[in-house]
């Protein structure tokens, strides 16, 4: 398990069974607040705890900004929502390591 993922994982507040997750997602974070839906795997969560500690790195206005910056510039470039999705730097770091 690498730091990142240990980091979130200890750092983490998991709301587990959340209505605010948006349909066609099982998850999303926001800080070190983990929104899930039931029954997801550890692989998720995981994945949710990367994204817990690049916000502790870089802040919760920056990771926002350049989450949505990657992801406006990779949906011209790709003109597909999963490849402009899975090309935003934080979602291929987290993909990465977990």
């Amino acid at each position: 398990m690498t730091d990142k993922v240990q980091y979130g994982l200890d750092n983490m507040k998991h709301h587990a069974n959340s209505k605010l997750v948006p349909p066609g997602s099982d998850g999303f974070t926001f800080g070190r607040h983990v929104f899930t839906r039931p029954g997801v795997s550890q692989s998720l969560i995981n994945h949710e705890a990367v994204h817990v500690a690049q916000y502790a790195q870089n802040g919760i206005p920056k990771f926002l900004a350049v989450y949505l910056c990657d992801f406006l510039k990779n949906l011209v470039k790709y003109r597909n929502f999963d490849k402009a999705y899975r090309n935003i730097r934080y979602e291929k770091e987290a993909y990465d390591i977990t």
